[in-house]
């Protein structure tokens, strides 16, 4: 057993790394080739919900979609689905303290699936290294297991420090891992994109409109 098992934290990631950039079109399957070229692949887990209609973002339902159908043309990658949820709560308004109602998102279930699925593939022996793409500090207990009690190998690569307001790097996360790297070169997701135009057995994919027209 040499295969590597990769969990992507989907929300953690695109806030973290890609949010603000050009690179939303995102091929996981050349990203990891170029991050651990000497590392065997076998499965590519991405954990992540279905957004909700917002008025002020009307595409990013197809949006998703969209990206989640070019997903599936990596034959080793599986989406694994949570939960996303939108409430209103009153919260104070800075700096005046007044009370207002805001709406509030909240995406639920990512990061027990994650430990779920990487400890129960540890267990069954799936896996002798797995890469974690999070810089959530609530998965440090899976990671310790993994590392310590299963005696396997786990890669913890953050998304979070690509982003100038998350510089602050999780040091339970980082001493939890076998290895950690604190960042994702640009150039990496530059050049791990998938073609603007191409087809699954459906038909065409396109990449979304609104993601061609920003800047990288």
């Amino acid at each position: 057993m040499h295969e590597t098992f990769v969990y992507i934290d989907g929300f953690n990631f695109y806030y973290g790394a890609l949010k603000s950039s050009g690179y939303k079109w995102l091929n996981f399957s050349v990203l990891l080739e170029k991050m651990f070229p000497n590392k065997n692949i076998g499965r590519i887990k991405f954990f992540t919900a279905p957004v909700k209609f917002r008025p002020d973002n009307p595409l990013q339902v197809n949006d998703q979609r969209t990206y989640w159908r070019a997903l599936r043309t990596i034959s080793n990658l599986e989406i694994v689905e949570g939960k996303f949820y939108t409430s209103r709560v009153r919260m104070p308004r800075v700096p005046s303290g007044q009370l207002v109602e805001v709406e509030k998102s909240e995406e639920k279930g990512s990061d027990v699936n994650i430990a779920t699925h990487m400890l129960m593939d540890g267990f069954l022996k799936r896996y002798s290294t797995a890469i974690l793409f999070s810089g959530d500090s609530d998965l440090v207990t899976p990671v310790r297991m993994v590392r310590d009690v299963l005696g396997l190998e786990v890669i913890v690569v953050n998304p979070q420090l690509k982003s100038a307001k998350n510089k602050r790097s999780s040091k339970m996360l980082r001493d939890a891992a076998s290895k950690y790297r604190p960042d994702i070169k640009d150039s990496y997701l530059r050049d791990s994109q998938f073609p603007d135009v191409f087809c699954d057995k459906h038909g065409r994919i396109e990449k979304p409109k609104s993601w061609l027209s920003q800047s990288i």
